[in-house]
């Protein structure tokens, strides 16, 4: 009887920690927003879209809610109301979930957006969006080029005529093309026609494109934050498997390290 009274108690008190580890449940948290004239090029990824379009966007807090994709839904509300889709493809960039839409430039409100997640434990509180004061459709880099197809190649391209547009800086994305998830963003001065891709980032096999923008900047109530975008689009670019005589060069060369190591 002692032994049962003593597991009936761990048992209670195993359930007890158990419960206690489990937040309870609670609202949606909105932690930051989007809001900027965002131009596409012509490229070949299904995820985003081409043409001219006022981006607005969203980010929750992972944790907070109990269902971020199964029954949440985030609304924007400038006049009209907007309803922002779950954008799946920014991880491991940004990891917290992404609410979007891209409205069509012409006509599109260019004011601050209250907005608003909500799951089956209610609404969060509303998050405004800053207004993009100076929507301006800024020109495309070209040409953008890859230099080989290993897995550290220099992705270049050509800057079009800045004059009469305010950009303050350009940001290189690599995108998986099967998969569409962008795997890695980096800011660099506006200037700079060219970049290296950084070591243990692209696969042998993989197929990649890589995303230039040139971006205008804003500093307001919200903080720096980008107010007009153009993207331009690398074609697909394919590293590929290591061939057989590669293959066999390497297995020679280990051969022989091995046999030098042995005298």
């Amino acid at each position: 009887m002692k032994v049962k009274t003593v597991n009936a108690f761990l048992m209670m008190t195993m359930v007890g920690v158990l419960a206690a580890a489990v937040p309870a449940a609670a609202t949606p948290l909105l932690v930051s927003t989007f809001n900027a004239t965002d131009r596409f090029d012509v490229h070949s990824l299904a995820s985003l879209p081409q043409g001219d379009f006022v981006q607005v966007a969203a980010g929750l807090l992972g944790a907070s809610t109990s269902d971020p994709f199964a029954s949440l839904t985030v609304t924007a509300v400038q006049g009209g109301s907007q309803a922002l889709t779950f954008f799946p493809f920014t991880a491991p960039i940004i990891v917290d979930p992404t609410y979007l839409a891209f409205i069509p430039f012409l006509g599109a409100p260019t004011g601050s957006w209250s907005i608003t997640a909500t799951d089956t434990t209610g609404p969060s509180p509303a998050l405004l969006s800053p207004a993009i004061a100076n929507p301006q459709l800024g020109p495309y880099v070209t040409g953008i080029s890859v230099s080989d197809q290993s897995t550290t190649p220099t992705v270049s391209w050509t800057l079009p005529s800045l004059a009469g547009f305010d950009v303050d800086q350009a940001r290189i994305r690599v995108i998986e093309a099967v998969s569409e998830v962008q795997l890695f963003q980096q800011v660099l001065p506006t200037a700079v026609t060219s970049f290296v891709i950084p070591p243990a980032l692209l696969t042998p096999g993989g197929s990649y494109v890589y995303r230039v923008s040139l971006e205008d900047l804003e500093l307001d109530t919200f903080g720096l934050h980008v107010e007009n975008r153009s993207n331009a689009f690398s074609n697909v670019s394919a590293v590929p498997e290591p061939g057989v005589l590669t293959l066999m060069i390497g297995s020679l060369g280990a051969a022989l390290a091995r046999w030098r190591r042995r005298r």
